[in-house]
């Protein structure tokens, strides 16, 4: 059982979710009428509506390195596309730093709706999951702030990232501005070349166009300040492929120290809690065999830490590597607190399912911190996982260290009652931590003896019931237009229809989520971002999560 620990402090440190949505383009016909033809133009047309609903300032890209906009509300919304001279992407969303599980649900919310109200204003709509037709997955990724290291591990870090960083981050510059410089001499000459080649080819006016874009580009749009550079669409690949090459060795040497730390200590203990918590935090999913899964992403994930470009881990280590290109937040890597990314969570639509994933996962850390997490059961979190994600029927158990077995629901009793433990030592607890626990003890007690009460307030348990009554499960095409549908914004998305029938069960009272899409959440420094945003909308000055473009430090 947990620890007592008199000084441990529940719900207070900051916490954020992002969020990627599938941007969904009408059909050829009907693209003149609303004239948006790329999901760039989309982007684009949702953020001049937001900018007439809300105080915005630009995202300055020195310290993003992609477009942006944040908001009044101190979140901030991205056009995320790997190859800046396509017009191909995700609308991303970041919410708020908040502290406590429920002010930051009802920024989640609050993003949901400005971003699917944008859309709709121009004929469009976004899909809230992590999976798309293809198999392509994107989607929800979730930061919790917690201590990196003390005493001589933080020297110790702080050593080895001064001597390791630096040399790297030079060397990156150099390459990348090498690349780019090249690039772009090189422009007259192909431009030469191509309109010469492609005379004499014989193609037509479609494909020169096409191949136009691809060797010569018509804009690179890098988000400084609108700033465009006409670089051919081909130099995204080199660009990209030197950036993974040069930070391998990087992320490897990053993963090994991390291990020391108090932060890769806190993955492996939450490891079992994190794959097993799809029993109610997954949303659902057709695989490509037809094979229903709890989970939208959990399929993908092959690793328990990494990069996201190199793998599909449980854990990201990506805020250490992206300083290397953003050389203005190398100062980052050496902070105590740093963020523990989790990359393994769907989207949730179930207010309830995302109430309880951001809750649980704040009670588990603020546990693990104060040491009231001994013994935990280890596993393999990747073979897990998959066990899990392919067990609808939560009955399948799988092999720990030590050779008992476990099923996804025992685990998660384990971590409900130390947690319950660590919650009672505590003089006086949080509303909000007496509430996540007796949720997640009936939650799981549904789970074991009846799953379909829980329909409406669990994503993958309401969207297995969907399925069952309007697709045939022998018509995998049918089941995948089902699956996706589910997860629309719009009013005829399957979830919001549900929704407006009264079967989905909510969290939060509606002027919870109006204010927060109003207002940030206080006590933050999203609140001091917004506040200056506020003082600053319509001017040239630049935003960025930690300062402002003109130096001023966002606390």
């Amino acid at each position: 059982m947990g620890t007592s620990v008199d000084s441990a402090v529940i719900f207070q440190r900051l916490a954020g979710l992002e969020t990627e949505y599938a941007l969904r383009i009408p059909t050829e016909e009907l693209q003149s009428a609303c004239g948006v033809h790329s999901h760039r133009e989309g982007y684009e047309r949702m953020m001049s509506t937001l900018r007439n609903r809300l105080p915005t300032a630009d995202a300055d890209a020195a310290q993003s390195a992609k477009v942006g906009v944040f908001l009044g509300t101190g979140g901030v919304v991205w056009f995320e596309s790997l190859r800046p001279t396509t017009n191909i992407g995700l609308i991303e969303g970041a919410t708020p730093e908040c502290r406590g599980p429920r002010d930051l649900l009802a920024c989640q919310r609050a993003q949901d709706r400005l971003l699917s109200q944008a859309a709709e204003e121009h004929g469009l709509s976004l899909l809230k999951n992590c999976c798309d037709a293809r198999g392509n997955v994107y989607g929800a990724q979730e930061n919790y702030e917690v201590i990196l290291a003390t005493g001589l591990g933080l020297q110790l870090w702080r050593y080895v990232t001064m001597f390791l960083f630096i040399p790297f981050s030079i060397l990156m510059q150099i390459g990348l501005s090498a690349i780019l410089i090249a690039a772009l001499l090189t422009v007259p000459v192909t431009a030469c070349l191509y309109f010469l080649i492609s005379r004499l080819s014989g193609k037509n006016q479609q494909q020169r166009t096409i191949s136009f874009d691809y060797w010569i580009g018509r804009v690179w749009r890098t988000g400084w300040n609108g700033v465009e550079i006409p670089f051919g669409g081909w130099i995204a690949s080199p660009l990209l492929w030197f950036i993974k090459i040069a930070a391998a060795p990087l992320a490897f040497i990053i993963w090994v120290f991390a291990q020391f730390t108090k932060l890769g200590k806190m993955q492996r203990q939450m490891a079992p809690f994190i794959v097993s918590r799809i029993l109610f935090a997954g949303a659902g999913r057709i695989a490509e065999s037809g094979q229903f899964q709890l989970s939208d992403k959990a399929g993908a994930i092959n690793a328990l830490c990494g990069i996201p470009e190199f793998s599909r881990p449980i854990f990201s280590f990506g805020q250490f590597v992206k300083p290397c290109v953003v050389l203005v937040r190398i100062s980052e890597v050496f902070n105590v607190r740093q963020r523990i990314q989790i990359s393994i969570g769907d989207s949730n639509l179930c207010e309830e399912a995302e109430y309880l994933r951001i809750g649980t996962t704040m009670l588990v850390i603020d546990a693990i911190e104060a040491g009231a997490l001994p013994g935990f059961p280890k596993l393999n979190a990747v073979k897990a996982l998959k066990v899990f994600n392919n067990d609808p029927t939560l009955t399948a158990a799988v092999k720990l260290n030590d050779g008992q077995q476990m099923t996804a629901l025992q685990i998660q009793r384990w971590y409900l009652e130390n947690c319950r433990a660590f919650v009672d030592s505590q003089t006086d607890p949080p509303d909000d931590a007496i509430d996540i626990l007796n949720r997640w003890e009936e939650v799981l007690d549904l789970l074991a003896r009846n799953p379909s009460a829980l329909i409406g307030r669990m994503d993958w348990i309401t969207k297995q019931y969907l399925l069952k009554e309007t697709a045939s499960t022998a018509d995998k095409n049918v089941a995948k237009k089902v699956d996706l549908k589910y997860h629309d914004l719009s009013e005829t998305g399957y979830f919001q229809q549900l929704q407006n029938s009264g079967l989905h069960q909510r969290v939060l009272n509606e002027s919870e989520v109006e204010r927060a899409m109003r207002l940030p959440p206080p006590g933050t420094p999203a609140n001091t971002r917004a506040r200056l945003i506020r003082e600053y909308a319509g001017s040239n000055l630049l935003v960025g999560w930690k300062r402002m473009s003109n130096g001023m430090r966002i606390e």
